[in-house]
């Protein structure tokens, strides 16, 4: 279902102010987000896209479609967001407009969730699992070629073909 046709659906729902803005400024955006009960996303190659991180991360409620391929690496569903599809959109919208507790509760932990997720803490993800994979020994046997041999000869001994 295209994404403008659920717009409708959720602006036709009697308790929902829908806002849909663009030519925001960035910080007219995150205000916007910060401000929302609810942030509704449906993301156009079923990824985790931008508009996913920035509603959690500014405390909205992130709505997300089911059948989204990543957002499940990063959030856990009925958790840290939660998932809708086609047929039950309306109802995850008014079951969380009328349970303020709950929504409150999970859009602190994807809050929470999203946070681990910046670059730096990727980054350093991505050192601890280079580090535990390194083996200096084997590094250390592997003889450089010197500096005046060809990039076809570098090329050949970084891929391992010589």
């Amino acid at each position: 279902m295209q994404r403008n046709q659920l717009l409708f659906r959720i602006a036709n729902l009697p308790q929902v102010k829908l806002h849909v803005a663009s030519g925001l400024s960035e910080t007219e955006h995150m205000a916007l987000l910060r401000r929302s009960k609810i942030a509704f996303n449906h993301s156009l190659r079923q990824e985790m896209n931008l508009r996913a991180y920035e509603a959690t991360a500014c405390g909205a409620l992130l709505l997300m479609e089911a059948d989204n391929l990543e957002v499940n690496r990063f959030l856990q569903p009925d958790t840290a967001y939660v998932p809708y599809t086609p047929q039950n959109l309306e109802a995850q919208i008014q079951h969380y407009l009328a349970h303020p507790r709950a929504r409150e509760r999970i859009a602190q932990q994807g809050q929470k969730a999203i946070q681990s997720c910046h670059y730096s803490a990727r980054f350093g993800a991505l050192l601890a699992l280079l580090q535990a994979s390194w083996n200096p020994q084997e590094w250390q046997a592997q003889k450089l070629p010197p500096a005046e041999e060809t990039d076809d000869f570098l090329l050949a001994h970084a891929l391992g073909h010589m």
